[in-house]
């Protein structure tokens, strides 16, 4: 994983171009999926995928010295910048600049044309009123095409989830160098597995790249249960769950059983509709249900958006300590299911199919005679839910409803 950082972490990306396709071919070195380009001018709903955009160079010099060099930080230069060659007075190229005080923000504009740099404020203040500044962007914007990978782990139960990421943010790693790291890993983990469900793993463009997906795949995205948003995973603060629109869905039931069985503590957040791609998925003529997974949650630490969201920022450790919640989930869907009771009036006897302690009056009960008798007494019901009203682990719930299928007294509903 850290290879991987170090290898994708300095890549212009962005909407389009050559720095997210590299981004992809690296993430395919670990994890197998494909890759698919959308034609430039590709109207998706209200939106149209915009044109390639591409940078050789860029810089800001006076007196023969570069004082801000495209070269040394991608974030030094606006988001699609247009190409612009020029010598200008200091005072017309304040008006294209972007300074704060500790760090490079970083800036685009992806649909207005337009020029700009981004610096440090110490850097700006290199500059020298007096002295004109020879501007160059060595840009092109021009048709091509907009680039996003695919994978879909097939199952047999009918049931299908969402895994999603987004690989247009240049040079900052928990926004979102951590999440394309915590998409990758997820989706090495689960393939060869057997599997209950099926996963349609995306990794696109954020906004335009999860609405051209949407477009071309709209019946099968109509079909979606629920699913994930992968983003701002690998920062120092404590793991937290932002919930999806529905906050109570499967994947939302899922993500808090996965916590609690774990006994790990997490904070919540609310469904925000500025949020990820996930309000793509939640709008009014979808309503699919997409919560996420954080550690340092976008918008809620200082370094956001900024260069100081560096390799120093993030560590694999506690990527995978996303992951591991991810993949806990994941296996409480693959559990969930709900039964048919075959005996439904009175409760069976449990003790001459070798399901109870042949010694009665003992105190207590063990969880897989718990979850027997749990099981029985909520046939009907989905296995998260029991879990949630019983208090026992849905893996213990899941085994006890198999034991008890095998004994002819439940029958899984399909």
């Amino acid at each position: 994983m850290q290879q991987l950082l170090e290898w994708i972490f300095p890549l212009n990306r962005s909407l389009t171009g050559d720095g997210v396709r590299m981004t992809l071919a690296a993430l395919q070195t670990a994890a197998d999926f494909e890759v698919h380009e959308v034609p430039s001018g590709t109207e998706c709903y209200d939106w149209t995928v915009p044109d390639e955009w591409s940078v050789r160079e860029a810089y800001l010099e006076q007196s023969g010295r570069r004082l801000v060099d495209f070269a040394e930080h991608p974030l030094h230069l606006v988001g699609y910048s247009e190409p612009m060659e020029a010598m200008l007075p200091l005072t017309e190229v304040g008006l294209h600049i972007h300074a704060e005080n500790e760090a490079i923000p970083y800036r685009t504009s992806y649909y207005k044309r337009g020029w700009g740099f981004c610096m440090r404020t110490a850097q700006w203040l290199q500059f020298n009123a007096s002295e004109p500044v020879r501007v160059l962007i060595d840009s092109t914007i021009e048709p091509g095409s907009m680039t996003y990978g695919e994978h879909i782990l097939p199952g047999s139960s009918g049931r299908e989830f969402l895994i999603s990421t987004y690989c247009c943010h240049p040079a900052m790693a928990n926004d979102n160098c951590s999440g394309l790291m915590a998409w990758t890993m997820l989706l090495r983990a689960l393939q060869g597995r057997k599997l209950r469900h099926t996963y349609r793993f995306i990794v696109s463009p954020e906004t335009i790249g999860a609405l051209a997906y949407i477009h071309r795949h709209e019946h099968a995205i109509k079909g979606l249960e629920g699913g994930y948003c992968l983003n701002t995973c690998g920062g120092p603060d404590a793991l937290s769950y932002k919930r999806s629109f529905e906050g109570d869905a499967s994947v939302d039931r899922a993500v808090r059983l996965a916590f609690r069985d774990a006994d790990l503590q997490h904070d919540e957040h609310e469904f925000d509709a500025a949020g990820s791609d996930e309000r793509q998925y939640a709008t009014p003529g979808l309503r699919i249900p997409v919560g996420s997974i954080h550690r340092s949650k976008y918008y809620d630490y200082p370094e956001y958006h900024t260069s100081a969201d560096d390799l120093d920022f993030i560590s694999p450790p506690r990527i995978e300590s996303v992951v591991d919640i991810y993949l806990r989930a994941i296996e409480n869907l693959e559990y969930d299911r709900r039964y048919h009771s075959l005996c439904p009036i009175g409760e069976p006897m449990l003790s001459k199919r070798g399901l109870y302690r042949p010694m009665g009056g003992l105190t207590g009960l063990a969880d897989h005679e718990s979850a027997i008798r749990w099981q029985l007494q909520a046939a009907g019901e989905w296995t998260l839910d029991t879990a949630e009203q019983s208090g026992l682990k849905v893996k213990t719930l899941a085994r006890a409803g198999e034991e008890l299928e095998r004994a002819g007294l439940l029958r899984e509903i399909v």
